[in-house]
């Protein structure tokens, strides 16, 4: 069955949310403690080692700094430096750092030699993000730690919505068929996707590419409605089709709604 989409979904433009994910405080011993943000690990090692790969940072001391902490991120990860820890900072306050702040920092794969006084953001190998905020220098026995809460920034739990609104529930042949397509935010956030597609099941399927481009923006408490419309070819098999409209987030699946036309001669 060759149905041809009238109208695709035309959408704005960019920009991202999200919620961190419980705040850890952790200390860390001055230039001879690197950790590991993925699993709360943390190493103890001389100063002229070389760090393992799992570890993402240390921090320095610097005298002349208020405060005398310097992140000092893991710059060589894997046996080439193929990899490495980037990081970044924000003048937010730390609960205030969250997902829709990270396209607009600036990351750096180098050291950034300046105190820890601002919010610092770590983006590791793994792909995860990280924010860390000083609290204050301690003694941890002999040596002098630095205590910090840190938290991994993850997307908002709360999510796009998507229905398909008004599809009738037959269809002639060489018919057009008039429908819609709604994308809801009923979060407290904004959130968006970047990719939607209608997929026809039934004699034969199809795969109908509505929308793929720039992240697709929705306010809290909003919602987008477009309109689509479907041809019925005059020889389609009489038989019944299911259309899935599906939204996508950096290749991966947000939600999908259903509909199911009965083509009839």
């Amino acid at each position: 069955m060759q149905i041809r989409a009238l109208l695709s979904l035309l959408l704005p433009l960019f920009a991202v949310a999200a919620v961190a994910s419980a705040e850890t405080i952790s200390q860390l011993p001055y230039e001879t403690g690197w950790m590991d943000l993925e699993t709360g690990t943390s190493y103890i090692l001389e100063p002229w080692e070389m760090p393992p790969d799992a570890a993402d940072f240390k921090f320095a001391y610097n005298g002349y700094f208020d405060p005398h902490a310097v992140i000092f991120q893991n710059e060589c990860v894997g046996p080439n430096c193929e990899q490495w820890v980037e990081i970044a900072y924000s003048t937010e306050a730390y609960a205030d750092v969250q997902w829709d702040d990270l396209p607009g920092l600036t990351f750096s794969r180098g050291i950034v030699d300046v105190p820890f006084s601002d919010i610092a953001v770590l983006y590791t190998p793994e792909g995860h993000y990280y924010k860390l905020e000083f609290i204050e220098e301690v003694e941890c026995g002999y040596e002098l730690c630095v205590s910090y809460r840190w938290e991994e920034i993850v997307p908002n739990a709360c999510d796009l919505q998507v229905f398909l609104l008004d599809v009738p529930e037959t269809a002639l042949w060489e018919e057009t068929i008039n429908f819609q397509a709604q994308v809801v935010n009923s979060c407290t956030v904004e959130n968006y996707f970047d990719e939607a597609q209608l997929v026809i099941s039934g004699p034969v399927d199809k795969t109908l590419p509505l929308y793929a481009g720039d992240p697709v923006t929705l306010a809290p408490e909003s919602d987008l409605l477009k309109a689509l419309a479907l041809t019925v070819p005059w020889d389609a098999p009489v038989d019944d089709y299911t259309l899935t409209l599906t939204i996508f987030r950096d290749g991966s699946e947000i939600d999908s709604d259903s509909a199911v036309v009965t083509v009839t001669p």
